[in-house]
C-alpha cells in the first residue's frame, strides 16, 4: 500500500463481485506500511457472490498494522472491517450498519507463525530502526524487541453498530477481545434499527433518537451527509465530480420509539445465582453465610455460620472465595463440602471435590416434558465429565453445561449449570441474555442477576451473542460506572460472557 496515505471522501461499492477472500480496500503482509488513514468514506455492497472465504469492506490482511479507520460508514457488506492479526490499528467512530455476517473480525493469526519469513523480509528491507523512521514510527522500531506475532495495540472504540437477524458485531473470539493490550474494545453504541438514522434508503447514516443519545455520551462524531462523498477537486468529466443525486437524503422526522421490555423470561438457573430468592438454603438476607458439612481439621467450623472475613459481608465475589478458603482450611477432603450463600442476593456456590451438574430435567431424554412446572430440580455428580477430565480440570467440567442443554433439547425452561467444586466456578447454559451487577439501582432489590428483557425486545440480545455481551458496558455505565463492582453479561445459549471493566 505505502505509508502515510489518506483515503477519504470516496463512495466504494460493489467490489469483490468476482472474487472471495478480498476487501474493497485491502492491504496486508507488511508491518512497515504504516500511518495510513481511511476516513470519511462510504463503503457499501461488498458481498460474497462466489464460493470461498469472506469478503470485507476494509481488509487488513495477514498482520497489516498501523492503519486508522475513522469516521466512515459501512453498509451492506458481508464483513465491514477485518483486522487479521495486525498491530497498532485504530477503528474508531464508524457506523457499521447491516452486515450480512459480522461487523468486524479480529484474530491473532501471527501466533501460529511467529517467524513469518515474508513479513521479516519486508521489515528488514526498510530502515525501520533508523533515526528518521524511529521518530515517525516508534512502535515499529521496537517490534523485534516485543512479541511481534501478537496483535498488540489495537483500539476499537466509539463505533455505532446495527445488524438484523443473527449477524453479530465481532465473533466470539473473546480470548482476544478480553485482553485490552491486544484489542481494546470500548464505547460501542448499539442502535435499535433504521429509525435511529436519518435516511438509510439514501445512505444518510447520521444518528438520531436512542443511538444519538448514546453516541453523545461517548463523544461520537456524526457521520457525513451523503452529499459529502465524492470528488472534492474538479478533475475529469463533470459527472464524476459529485455523488449522484440519489444520495441526497430526506432526513427522517418520525417519533423516536422503543419497545417495552419482554414480559416473560426464560427460567432462572436451578442453582440460585441472584436472579430469585434462594430456595435451597434458608438464611438471613444480609451477610455471607457458610454451610460446612464436615471439617476434619477444625470440627468446630461444622454447621451454618455467618462469615465476616475480608468484606465477605458486603461483596458477593468475596463471599464465594471464602468458601474455597474454608474448604482448604478444613483439609480439602473429598467427602466434605462448603456452601457459600450471599444473603443480600441469595446467590450461592458449592465448594468441594469434583464436577457437579444442576438441572431441572432433560425433556428430550427422560423428562420432564418442556413446560412442566419447574418446582424441583437435582444436584448430581457429573460422572461423565469426571471420566473425561472434569474432576481435576475446570474447563472440562464447565463446558459440559452447554452440551447437556443442547442434548436435552435447548429449552428455555430447562437451563443447565455445571459447577467445578474445587474453585466454586460455575457456568449456566440456557436461553437469553442475563446480567450480573452487584450494586445497581436499576435492578429490583435484592437481585444481583436479571434477565435483560429490555435488550431482548430492542437489541436482539436473546439471539445475537455480541449484542448481549455489549450490554455489560451499557449496564455498568447505567449502574454508576463503579470500578469496584464490574458488570457481567452472560449469553447463555453459548455460555459466552463478558465482564466490564475487565480485570487488569
Amino acid at each position: 500500500m505505502g505509508n502515510d496515505i489518506v483515503m477519504e471522501y470516496n463512495h466504494v461499492h460493489h467490489t469483490c463481485v468476482n472474487a472471495s477472500d478480498c476487501g474493497a480496500l485491502h492491504t496486508g503482509r507488511d508491518w512497515t506500511t504504516r500511518g495510513n488513514i481511511i476516513r470519511y468514506n462510504l463503503v457499501t455492497d461488498t458481498l460474497r457472490l462466489v464460493p470461498g472465504a469472506d469478503v470485507r469492506g476494509v481488509m487488513l490482511d495477514d498482520q497489516s498494522s498501523s492503519t486508522t479507520i475513522v469516521n466512515n460508514v459501512f453498509y451492506n457488506n458481508e464483513v465491514h472491517v477485518n483486522i487479521g492479526g495486525g498491530r497498532d490499528n485504530i477503528v474508531s467512530n464508524n457506523v457499521f450498519y447491516g452486515s450480512t455476517l459480522y461487523s468486524m473480525q479480529v484474530d491473532g493469526r501471527g501466533t501460529s507463525n511467529p517467524n513469518n519469513s515474508e513479513l521479516l523480509k519486508r521489515l528488514h528491507q526498510m530502515p525501520y530502526n533508523s533515526t528518521l523512521w524511529t521518530m515517525r514510527y516508534p512502535e515499529l522500531a521496537i517490534i523485534e524487541q516485543r512479541n511481534k506475532s501478537l496483535p498488540e495495540g489495537n483500539l476499537i472504540h466509539k463505533n455505532v453498530v446495527y445488524n438484523t437477524g443473527k449477524a453479530g458485531y465481532i465473533p466470539s473470539k473473546r480470548g482476544w477481545l478480553d485482553n485490552i493490550k491486544l484489542f481494546n474494545e470500548t464505547d460501542t453504541i448499539t442502535a435499535f434499527g433504521s429509525t435511529d438514522f436519518y435516511d438509510v434508503a439514501n445512505s444518510d447514516f447520521r444518528l438520531r433518537c436512542f443511538a444519538k443519545d448514546l453516541a453523545n455520551e461517548v463523544g461520537f462524531i456524526q457521520a457525513l451527509p451523503p452529499s459529502e462523498y465524492g470528488c472534492k477537486v474538479r478533475v475529469g468529466p463533470v459527472h464524476i465530480n459529485r455523488v449522484p443525486a440519489t444520495l441526497i437524503s430526506n432526513p427522517a422526522t418520525g417519533p423516536c420509539t422503543t419497545k417495552a421490555p419482554l414480559t416473560t423470561s426464560p427460567a432462572p438457573a436451578y442453582l440460585p445465582d441472584g436472579a430469585r430468592t434462594n430456595h435451597l438454603y434458608n438464611v438471613s438476607n444480609s451477610g455471607c453465610w457458610l454451610v460446612v458439612s464436615k471439617c476434619t481439621a477444625h470440627p468446630n467450623a461444622t454447621g451454618t455460620h455467618r462469615d465476616t472475613h475480608a468484606h465477605s459481608d458486603d461483596n458477593e465475589t468475596t463471599c464465594f472465595q471464602r468458601a474455597v478458603q474454608q474448604w482448604h482450611d478444613c483439609g480439602s477432603h473429598d467427602n466434605e463440602q462448603v456452601v457459600a450463600i450471599y444473603g443480600p442476593s441469595g446467590a450461592m456456590t458449592l465448594v468441594g471435590d469434583g464436577c457437579f451438574m444442576l438441572i431441572y430435567g432433560c425433556p428430550n431424554h427422560g423428562g420432564p416434558a418442556d413446560g412442566h412446572s419447574l418446582t424441583t430440580g437435582s444436584i448430581n455428580r457429573d460422572t461423565y465429565a469426571e471420566s473425561h477430565g472434569g474432576a481435576h480440570n475446570e474447563e472440562s467440567c464447565l463446558s459440559r453445561a452447554q452440551g447437556q442443554w443442547v442434548y436435552c433439547g435447548s429449552f428455555a425452561n430447562h437451563p443447565v449449570t455445571s459447577i467445578y467444586r474445587p474453585t466454586g466456578a460455575l457456568r449456566t447454559s440456557g436461553a437469553g441474555c442475563w446480567i450480573h451487577a452487584q450494586q445497581c439501582n436499576m435492578i429490583p432489590k435484592p437481585r444481583s442477576m436479571f434477565y435483560d428483557a429490555w435488550g431482548a425486545a430492542n437489541l436482539h440480545t436473546d439471539d445475537v451473542e455480541d449484542a448481549c455481551l455489549q450490554q455489560a458496558v451499557y449496564y455498568w455505565k447505567k449502574c454508576g460506572s463503579n470500578t469496584t463492582y464490574p458488570v457481567t453479561a452472560y449469553f447463555r445459549p453459548s455460555t459466552a460472557s463478558r465482564t466490564y471493566p475487565a480485570a487488569a
